[in-house]
C-alpha cells in the first residue's frame, strides 16, 4: 500500500530523555508477586502528600480531563504566563501597539526614456537619469491617541537635461507632523481599553485593559485548577486510606472462616453433618478470599483496593508507580461533630471562590468593551499640523549644500488643516455597541447564576457533613450489634454444633460493618474538605498560597527607578486616570468556617487525631502462612519517626501574576 505521508517519530530532545530515563521504575505490585518480595511502607500525612505533589507537578491533573485525550483542557503552571506573554494579546503585546517606529528606506533608480516633447524633456529627447532616494523616520501614538511624526526625505538627482541647474542636485526635506483626534479614537480611557487603529467588535484585542483582564482571567482560572487539583489530591489519600481499612477488615473476615473451616474439619465423623458444615465453611472462605484479592489489587471495572489506589495516588504525586515502597496515610480521619455559621459561610465563598472572581473580571471587561464601542459613534475629527524645512544644493553637505540650505531657513513650509470622516447611519459602530451591551447582560446573568449556585452547592456540602456525621455513629451501632451478633452465634453454635450458617453470616456481617464504618469516616472527612472547597478556603486552609516568583535585585532596582518617575510625572497626567479596574490583592488568607460542636479549638481544615476508634474483633486465628504480599495497615506510627518526603511543605506556588481581586461591577 502506498501512501503520501509517512508516519514518522519526533527527534526526542536531551531534556525528553533525561524525562523518558526518570520514568524508571520497578515493576508494578500485584498478585502475582513473589513471597520473597518484601513490603516496606511509607507512612506519609496528608501535609507531605500535597507539598510533594505542588512541587513535583506543572500539570494540575484531574479525574474529568485526560491528559492524553485532551492535553489542552489539562491546566498547567505555565498557563498565566502564556496568557500574559502572548504577543498578539498580552500584555507587552497591547504596549507594543504604542511603541516608537522607526522606517528607513533606500532606493536606487537609473532611467533611460524617450519623450516626444523636448520641453518636457528638459531640452533633451533622451533622457538618461540615476534617481537616489532615501527616507527616515520615527512614528510614535501617545496614549491621547496623539500621532507623532519625525522624518527626512533625501533625493539625489543626476541626469542629462540641459535645463537643470546642476547636474546632480541634492533635495532634502525635514517635517514633523502631529495628528490628535478629538472625538473618535481621542482620550486615554479608549486608547488603554481599544489601542490605536482599533475596529468595532475587533479592538478586544489591542487594548492594554483588555490584556490585563485576560491575565486575571487566566490567573482566577488557575487558582481554581489548583483548587481542585489539591481536593483531588486529598481525595485519593483517603481512598488509599479506606483501602487499606477494608482490606483489613475483609482479611480479618477471612481468617475468622478459614479458622471454622479447620475446627470443623477436626470434627469429622461426628454427627450433626458435619460434611455439609465443612462444605459451607470452605465456601465463605473462598468468597473472602476473592474479596481479599480484590480488596488488594483492585479491580478495573471498580474503585478501590491498595494497590490500585496507591498508583493513583502516586500519579497525582508525580512519582514513579513502583519505588520500592508503599505508600500509607498515616492520619486517622475527624470524627468530631462541626457546626458552621452558615451566613459566614456564605459570605466567604461569594467573596474567595475563584470562579466568581473570574466571572466578575469576565463583567469587568465586558464594561471596557462596551465604552470603548460607544466611541465609535463619535465623528472622526482629527486636527493635522505639520512643519516642514527643505534644502537644495549641488552637495549633500558642506558650503552652499542642501544641508547648509535647511539651517538657513530659506525655505519654510506650513500647514495646518482639519479631517473628519462621518460613516453615515453609524450602522456598524450602532452594532458594536448593541453587541457589547448584549454581552454585558449574558455575563451578569451567569454571575448572578453562579452565586446562586455556589449558595446551593455550599448548603448541600454542610449538609453532607452533617450527614456523614450521623452515618458515623449509626454504622458504628451497627458494628458493635455486629460484633455482639457474632459472639452471640458463636456462643449458640458451640452448644449445638449445628447452626454454622450464623456464625459465617455473621462473620461477613462483622466485615461489612466495619467497611461501612470506615467508609463513613472517609466520607466525613472528605465532606468538610468539600465545604473548604465550595466556600473557596481550601487552599488557604491548607497553607497553600499565590504569589508571583521572587524578582532579581536588577528588576527591583529597575521598578524603584520607574516608580520614582512615574511619582514626578503623576500629578500631570491625574486628569486623564482611567476608572478603577482592580480593587487590589485578595486576601488569601482563610477565616474558621467551622467549628467542633464540643466546643474544642480543632479545625475541620486542621489534621488531628481523633479519640481511639473501637478496636478490632479478636479472631486469634492459629498461626497460618500469610498471602503473599498482603501489606498491613498499623495505627501505631511513632511519633518521632521523621517522613520520607523530600519536602515538608508548600509556601507558595509561583506563578507570572499575583492574585487580585475585580473592581464591583457596577449594575
Amino acid at each position: 500500500m502506498r501512501t503520501s505521508l509517512a508516519i514518522e517519530n519526533p527527534a526526542e530532545t536531551a531534556a525528553c530523555r533525561r524525562h523518558s530515563e526518570a520514568l524508571a521504575s520497578a515493576a508494578p505490585r500485584c498478585l502475582d508477586d513473589p513471597e520473597g518480595r518484601e513490603t516496606e511502607y511509607w507512612d506519609i500525612s496528608l501535609a507531605e502528600v500535597l507539598a510533594i505533589a505542588l512541587q513535583n507537578g506543572e500539570t494540575m491533573k484531574s479525574a474529568g480531563v485526560s491528559v492524553l485525550a485532551a492535553p489542552e483542557s489539562v491546566g498547567t503552571v505555565f498557563d498565566p504566563a502564556i496568557t500574559e506573554a502572548d504577543p498578539l494579546f498580552g500584555v507587552e503585546g497591547s504596549l507594543s501597539e504604542f511603541d516608537t517606529t522607526l522606517t528607513k528606506s533606500l532606493t536606487y533608480n537609473y532611467n533611460d526614456r524617450t519623450v516626444n516633447n523636448i520641453t518636457l524633456g528638459g531640452g533633451t529627447r533622451d533622457i538618461r537619469q540615476e534617481l537616489t532616494n532615501f527616507s527616515v523616520e520615527l512614528s510614535k501614538t501617545a496614549a491621547t491617541g496623539t500621532q507623532f511624526n519625525l522624518r527626512n526625505i533625501t533625493i539625489l538627482d543626476a541626469s542629462n537635461q540641459p535645463g537643470n541647474l546642476f547636474g546632480g542636485a541634492w533635495d532634502t526635506i525635514y517635517e514633523a507632523e502631529v495628528r490628535q483626534p478629538l472625538l473618535q479614537g481621542a482620550g486615554v480611557d479608549f486608547n488603554r481599553i481599544a489601542g490605536p487603529n482599533a475596529q468595532p467588535g475587533f479592538f478586544f484585542s489591542n487594548g492594554v485593559l483588555i490584556a490585563r483582564t485576560n491575565t486575571d482571567i487566566s490567573t482566577a482560572e488557575f487558582e481554581t485548577d489548583v483548587k481542585d487539583f489539591v481536593s483531588e489530591v486529598e481525595d485519593a489519600y483517603w481512598d488509599l486510606y479506606l483501602a487499606y481499612r477494608t482490606l483489613d477488615s475483609w482479611r480479618m473476615a477471612r481468617e475468622a472462616a478459614r479458622q471454622t473451616w479447620v475446627d470443623i474439619k477436626a470434627q469429622r465423623g461426628l454427627p450433626g453433618g458435619t460434611a455439609d458444615r465443612e462444605a459451607r465453611a470452605r465456601v465463605q472462605y473462598f468468597v473472602l478470599q476473592n474479596l481479599v484479592q480484590d480488596a488488594l489489587s483492585g479491580r478495573a471495572d471498580a474503585p478501590g483496593g491498595v494497590y490500585r489506589s496507591e498508583r493513583r495516588l502516586r500519579r497525582l504525586m508525580n512519582l514513579p508507580h513502583s519505588d520500592g515502597l508503599l505508600l500509607r496515610p498515616r492520619e486517622e480521619p475527624i470524627d468530631n461533630s462541626i457546626e458552621y455559621d452558615w451566613d459566614f459561610a456564605l459570605s466567604e465563598a461569594l467573596s474567595r471562590r475563584p470562579e466568581i472572581r473570574r466571572q466578575k473580571w469576565t463583567v469587568k471587561r465586558d464594561e471596557l468593551l462596551l465604552e470603548g464601542s460607544k466611541n465609535f459613534t463619535l465623528p472622526r475629527l482629527d486636527i493635522v499640523g505639520l512643519s516642514r524645512a527643505r534644502g537644495f544644493g549641488p552637495t549633500l553637505a558642506g558650503d552652499g549644500s542642501a544641508a547648509q540650505d535647511v539651517m538657513d531657513g530659506g525655505h519654510q513650509e506650513w500647514q495646518v488643516g482639519a479631517e473628519m470622516t462621518i460613516p453615515i447611519g453609524f450602522r456598524q459602530a450602532h452594532a458594536g455597541v448593541r453587541y457589547a451591551e448584549l454581552q454585558l447582560m449574558r455575563d451578569r446573568a451567569i454571575l448572578r447564576d453562579q452565586e446562586l449556585q455556589i449558595a446551593n452547592d455550599l448548603a448541600d456540602a454542610i449538609s453532607e457533613v452533617s450527614r456523614a456525621h450521623a452515618a458515623i455513629r449509626t454504622n458504628y451501632n451497627r458494628l458493635e450489634a455486629a460484633r455482639e451478633r457474632l459472639t452471640a452465634a458463636q456462643e449458640v453454635y458451640e452448644v449445638d454444633k449445628v447452626s454454622i450458617d450464623l456464625v459465617l453470616d455473621g462473620q461477613q456481617a462483622l466485615a461489612q460493618a466495619m467497611n461501612a464504618y470506615y467508609a463513613s469516616l472517609v466520607a466525613h472527612e472528605i465532606a468538610i474538605k468539600n465545604v473548604s472547597a465550595e466556600a473557596g478556603t481550601l487552599l488557604s486552609d491548607r497553607g497553600i498560597y499565590m504569589g508571583e516568583g521572587p524578582w532579581s535585585h536588577c528588576a527591583q532596582v529597575s521598578a524603584r527607578e520607574l516608580e520614582d518617575r512615574q511619582r514626578e510625572t503623576w500629578a500631570h497626567c491625574k486628569e486623564n486616570e482611567p476608572g478603577f479596574i482592580s480593587s487590589g490583592r485578595v486576601s488569601q488568607f482563610g477565616a474558621v468556617l467551622g467549628f467542633p460542636a464540643d466546643g474544642s479549638n480543632d479545625h475541620p481544615g486542621t489534621f488531628t487525631q481523633p479519640p481511639p476508634m473501637p478496636s478490632s474483633p479478636e479472631f486469634d486465628p492459629p498461626a497460618a502462612p500469610p498471602t503473599p504480599a498482603d501489606p498491613d495497615f498499623s495505627d501505631d506510627v511513632p511519633d518521632d519517626e521523621q517522613p520520607r518526603a523530600e519536602h515538608q511543605g508548600i509556601d507558595a506556588i509561583q506563578f507570572s501574576q499575583a492574585v487580585e481581586d475585580p473592581f464591583t461591577p457596577k449594575w
